[in-house]
C-alpha cells in the first residue's frame, strides 16, 4: 500500500506543478497583450485571465501540499487527498488525467490497509 500512496503523492505533486505552470502561462498570456494593445476590452480580458490563473495556482498549491503530506503519511493528508480526489473527478481541464487520478486515489485511500498505514505512520 505504501507504494500506491507514494504514487498518488507524486502524481499530485506533478499535477500541482503543472497547474502552477499553466496558471503562470495563462496569466502571462492575458496580461502581456495589454501592454501593447490599447483597447477597452483588454482590462476585462486580463481580469478574467487573472481569475483563471489564480484558481489554477491555488489548485496547484493544494496539490503540492497534499502530495507532500501523503509522502510523510500525515493523517490529515489522507482526508485531504480524499476530498481532493472527489474534486479531481469533476476536473475536465487536464484531458481526463485528473479524473483517473481521482478514481485511483479514492480506490486506494478507502482501503482498510491504507487507513492502518496512516494510523501507524510507517
Amino acid at each position: 500500500m505504501r507504494i500506491h500512496v507514494q504514487i498518488i503523492a507524486w502524481l499530485n505533486i506533478v499535477l500541482g506543478v503543472l497547474s502552477l505552470l499553466g496558471g503562470s502561462l495563462i496569466f502571462l498570456a492575458v496580461t502581456i497583450p495589454g501592454f501593447f494593445i490599447d483597447i477597452s476590452v483588454v482590462p476585462l480580458f486580463a481580469a478574467g485571465g487573472a481569475l483563471i490563473a489564480s484558481v489554477a495556482a491555488v489548485s496547484g498549491l493544494v496539490n503540492l501540499v497534499v502530495g507532500n503530506g501523503l509522502l510523510q503519511l500525515a493523517p490529515w493528508a489522507r482526508v485531504a487527498a480524499i476530498v481532493l480526489s472527489i474534486l479531481h473527478l469533476a476536473n475536465a481541464t487536464t484531458f481526463g488525467l485528473s479524473t483517473v487520478l481521482g478514481v485511483y486515489s479514492l480506490i486506494i485511500l478507502f482501503l482498510p490497509e491504507t487507513g492502518k498505514l496512516f494510523d501507524r505512520g510507517y
